[in-house]
């Protein structure tokens, strides 16, 4: 068999063996090291005739049983299920853990436990960051392999199952059972072809030896259709910028061909599932977004990597709050964020800032058009389309919080952003990815705001 070690400063913190390994690995011996500061992490393995009986002395706990492909603690993989006998001990790595009163906690910093979890997981395959507290324990492992297949005419065929052995299929479609098979095996048998009189997209599986059962598997389900949707990018518009880029390029998408390959659509089915998509998508769309991203000064094109796919994901209307647009020491950097609008194909964008007259840095509404019209990229866009249907509304008073909010038809979506357009790069702040519902609440409630009184001035290019 194969045994497996993880050693971390010179202690082992981990052991593994893989039983039903072939005689051609006798002389196998692999190692592997990290660094984790001054401290070693190895990785070895090795051939052994037999496990040390002397190593499984003083286990508190034994468990055994059948892991499922996919298992955190299975190392196998997704085809394969193991049969596990797992030694748990109270001994826990003293370069890891600190045996307190009532728990073990970590002695080393989550970073380096979470190299270790990384090392262990490249290199046995099992996933520790799950259970932490199988370090200093033994396993054994024995796998069992997939030995089936689906054939063309949607039956499975399974191969080389060996003697007192039962296979049970449920074959089914979705979550709905249509049919179930159950066939005992009295000697070896290369070949089984398990048929059902009904259709199914997908089957569960157990096999048993005797009573043991050695492999299970649920939901398989097999590729039988395939559509390929060919499109290609073509660059679309491009826009020079002074001081947050050099240049900003659009593209566009264009849906060249279909092609399907496989057995043909279930034309009813594939309007349910469309359906059903659309609809869950539509709920989910209603769910508050928690996404948060902390931005750090210097990490401007964090910033920008999610405000521009938001500002041209806008179609229909763009709606942007920020009271210091008009500042006049950052003039430049609001000059860019309208040149990247200006290029996009949004029906209307509208842009909404506050101007103190005590305070000298503030443009008025005319000074701000007027720095807008003479810029040069914007010119040679004015030339071209006439007018940018940019409107400007002055208001009477500040909004603290700065939002990029976009409706498409009755689709919201938006990012609430922690300081000024002009200062996106010298700040910390937080950027919060808006769901819909979230979106829609503050476009209405700042739109019933600028209604009712607090709209000084508007004007448009």
């Amino acid at each position: 068999m194969i045994c497996d070690k993880i050693t971390y400063k010179g202690h082992v913190i981990l052991t593994i063996y893989h039983q039903n390994i072939d005689d051609n690995v006798i002389n196998r011996y692999l190692t592997r090291t990290e660094k984790i500061g001054k401290y070693n992490l190895t990785f070895t393995e090795t051939f052994v005739q037999d496990i040390k009986n002397e190593d499984l002395f003083n286990h508190t706990i034994k468990e055994e049983g059948l892991l499922e492909p996919n298992s955190p603690q299975n190392p196998y993989g997704c085809e394969t299920c193991a049969y596990m006998i797992h030694y748990i001990f109270t001994s826990k790595p003293k370069s890891i853990f600190r045996d307190e009163e009532k728990l073990y906690s970590l002695k080393i910093s989550v970073d380096e436990f979470l190299t270790i979890c990384k090392f262990i997981k490249k290199y046995t395959g099992i996933e520790i960051k799950e259970n932490p507290m199988v370090l200093g324990d033994i396993f054994i492992f024995k796998c069992y392999e997939r030995n089936y297949k689906c054939v063309q005419n949607n039956s499975i065929v399974l191969e080389n199952l060996p003697d007192n052995s039962t296979v049970i299929i449920h074959f089914k479609n979705d979550d709905l059972i249509v049919s179930s098979k159950i066939i005992k095996i009295d000697s070896a048998t290369k070949e089984l072809v398990v048929a059902s009189d009904k259709s199914w997209n997908s089957h569960d599986i157990e096999i048993f030896i005797g009573d043991k059962t050695i492999y299970l598997q649920k939901d398989i389900s097999y590729i039988r259709h395939i559509s390929f949707h060919m499109s290609m990018r073509s660059v679309d518009s491009s826009i020079k910028l002074k001081r947050i880029g050099t240049t900003h390029t659009t593209t566009k998408e264009h849906l060249v061909e279909t092609s399907h390959i496989g057995e043909p659509i279930n034309e009813f089915r594939e309007k349910q599932n469309k359906s059903s998509h659309n609809i869950k998508t539509l709920i989910e769309r209603e769910h508050p977004d928690d996404q948060v991203f902390f931005i750090k000064p210097n990490e401007f094109s964090i910033a920008k990597d999610l405000i521009i796919p938001t500002i041209e994901s806008a179609k229909n209307e763009l709606w942007i709050f920020d009271s210091y647009l008009t500042e006049n020491d950052a003039i430049d950097k609001t000059i860019d964020w309208l040149r990247i609008v200006s290029i996009c194909h949004i029906d209307s964008s509208n842009f909404i800032f506050y101007y103190n007259p005590q305070k000298a840095s503030n443009l008025t509404m005319d000074e701000f058009l007027d720095e807008i019209k003479n810029d040069n990229e914007i010119k040679n866009i004015l030339a071209r389309k006439k007018r940018l249907c940019m409107h400007f509304y002055q208001v009477a008073s500040p909004i603290h919080d700065r939002f990029v909010l976009v409706k498409n038809k009755d689709e919201f979506q938006g990012l609430s952003i922690g300081t000024s357009f002009n200062s996106l790069e010298r700040n910390h702040y937080c950027i919060h990815k808006l769901s819909h519902a979230a979106s829609k609440k503050i476009f209405l409630e700042l739109s019933d705001w600028i209604d009712n009184g607090n709209l000084v001035l508007e004007k448009e290019i």
